[in-house]
């Protein structure tokens, strides 16, 4: 039975209860009845304030309960908003507001900043050929390699597509692209999926400078894997 049917049960009641109090009151005088009727009065108002206090300590439950399940909801949607959903790295988006954040604070702290583009050499050839449930577990695979060989302190998700971001900071200039080519070489070396596929990627890095904005660290790094491809793929070229 529900609360709201209950309680018009006992409010009922206790109307009766009032009624017939003051008939009997009326027609049978008597202190020892009387104090029957109160008695029974009382335990119906108890009874009442009894039920009320459980439905308000229930509705208080329900209510820290859709509380808790919208606090969930908000943090699957900050996690669909932020995370690949194929490589489960950081997305496109997360990846720009920390290349921004990183950005200023290369540029307030005097910090070195590298970044390094990955762009999968073979990807189109494998979606053609083998199909895209197999070029997707290959970029999970690739994910998990390049993973492996960077620090804690570094960086990494999904650009888009067949293309992957690492954020280096801080790093000295010459040490950029000796953790590119590490990266280059776990890749070359591994074989992916259950038919071993061979694949490779080409790097373009970026070095931060004063001048340098979000779109044209981007930019140079891009050029950098456009020089790779021109040179043959699998390589690694700092772009200008």
């Amino acid at each position: 039975m529900g609360y709201g049917r209950l309680l018009k049960i006992i409010i009922a009641v206790l109307l009766v209860y009032h009624l017939s109090a003051v008939w009997l009151a009326a027609t049978i005088p008597s202190s020892e009845l009387l104090v029957w009727i109160l008695g029974a009065g009382l335990v119906g108002y108890i009874l009442l304030l009894t039920v009320v206090r459980r439905r308000f300590r229930d509705q208080q439950k329900q209510l820290h309960q859709q509380k808790q399940q919208l606090k969930e909801l908000e943090q699957k949607l900050t996690t669909w908003r932020n995370v690949d959903e194929l490589t489960q790295l950081a997305n496109r988006v997360q990846l720009y507001q920390q290349l921004d954040f990183q950005l200023a604070r290369a540029q307030l702290q005097q910090q070195s900043l590298a970044v390094l583009l990955l762009n999968c050499d073979q990807l189109n050839t494998i979606n053609s050929e083998f199909g895209h449930l197999t070029g997707d577990a290959v970029l999970k695979e690739v994910a998990t390699v390049v993973k492996g060989q960077l620090r804690g302190q570094d960086i990494f998700g999904r650009w888009g597509g067949d293309e992957f971001l690492i954020m280096i900071s801080p790093t000295h200039a010459d040490k950029v692209v000796e953790i590119a080519e590490k990266v280059r070489l776990a890749v070359a070396q591994q074989r992916f999926t259950e038919d071993k596929l061979y694949v490779t990627v080409s790097i373009g890095c970026a070095i931060f400078n004063d001048q340098d904005t979000v779109i044209s660290l981007i930019q140079r790094a891009n050029n950098g894997v456009e020089q790779a491809k021109h040179s043959g793929r699998n390589c690694t070229r700092v772009g200008d």
